[in-house]
């Protein structure tokens, strides 16, 4: 058996070609991982609830959302929530008691992605309430009400959650949702 001699040229060559493999094989990932991340779906929600009265003299309230990227979310998965701290003993900061509140179309598990010239505008969807949304949200001052949307892109499978909060009974708005990509109420 021969003895190797310090600054032996074929131990060099593989070190250096591990650390380069190791190297690459992370950059790789993470260029991965930065592309799957772009292909997610891109879903606002509209910062304002509407209020509306129907013909039968019910008031109901409805979110918005809309679906920004050309490629479908599928498994849309929709959730309103009533949020309340609460403190508890011992601890430095509140938990949040969530409470569920109805809400209709959660069956609707698409929205189609963004088409240019699409009259019907299928790529953003309205969900109504099915409950008098200040019976569950009385307070604003110490609840809030939290509207999430879980969904998967349709190409890719990757995931994303989106949330937004509503802290003040003034982000209800009278009125409808404008029609197509506008996040207003008119």
């Amino acid at each position: 058996m021969t003895k190797r001699k310090k600054g032996d040229p074929r131990v060099d060559t593989w070190v250096n070609a591990l650390i380069t493999g190791v190297l690459s094989g992370m950059v790789a990932s993470l260029l991965f991982l930065l592309a799957l991340r772009q292909l997610r779906p891109k879903i606002k929600i509209s910062p304002f609830i509407a209020r509306d009265v129907n013909s039968l003299g019910e008031v109901r309230y409805r979110f918005k959302v809309v679906n920004r990227s050309l490629r479908p979310a599928v498994d849309v998965g929709v959730y309103l929530y009533r949020d309340r701290p609460k403190k508890v003993s011992g601890g430095t900061s509140a938990i949040h008691s969530l409470k569920r509140i109805p809400i209709s179309d959660i069956h609707i598990n698409l929205i189609p992605g963004r088409r240019v010239g699409d009259k019907d505008a299928r790529h953003a969807r309205r969900y109504k309430c099915d409950a008098d949304l200040l019976e569950y949200w009385p307070n604003d001052e110490f609840e809030s009400v939290v509207l999430k949307i879980v969904c998967r892109d349709g190409f890719t499978g990757v995931c994303r959650v989106v949330e937004q909060r509503f802290e003040l009974h003034s982000t209800i708005r009278d009125g409808v949702f404008a029609f197509g990509d506008s996040l207003d109420v008119v």
